[in-house]
């Protein structure tokens, strides 16, 4: 059986937004895909669960309903669903979604976040983050 993942916090969050700020300008960023979800949590953006076992080890878990408290759950963001609650919310905004790499390299200062061997983390690593921005004018 398939599930699917809806993102509701996100959704009340924005809704939130939307009854304080007329015209917000926002810039969500997270990761849009999990390489493995958890064994019995599959689906449309299915979170991976993990704790941190003895020694540093990283363990993961079966369900987000197992061991409460204890573990790390992680959910990918769908963020065509999240461009869409802006656009429902505040139909006037313009909204664009893009890698996190290509972000950064159009606003962040490259120079003060590469390291003396030319890698910059914030554009290699994390290649399965992107970031969303919306105005509204």
């Amino acid at each position: 059986e398939n599930c699917i993942y809806v993102p509701s916090c996100a959704y009340q969050m924005l809704k939130k937004l939307r009854q304080n700020f007329e015209r917000p300008q926002l810039i969500l960023a997270d990761f849009d895909y999990l390489p493995e979800t958890s064994v019995c949590d599959s689906g449309f953006g299915a979170p991976v669960v993990q704790k941190i076992a003895e020694k540093g080890v990283t363990i993961k878990t079966a369900s987000y309903l197992e061991d409460k408290g204890n573990c790390d759950i992680f959910y990918p963001v769908d963020f065509q669903t999240v461009e869409n609650f802006v656009q429902y919310l505040w139909p006037q905004s313009r909204v664009t979604t893009m890698r996190q790499g290509k972000f950064l390299s159009q606003w962040a200062d490259m120079e003060a976040t590469t390291m003396q061997n030319g890698m910059n983390p914030l554009v290699k690593d994390f290649i399965n983050a992107a970031v969303m921005t919306s105005h509204t004018p």
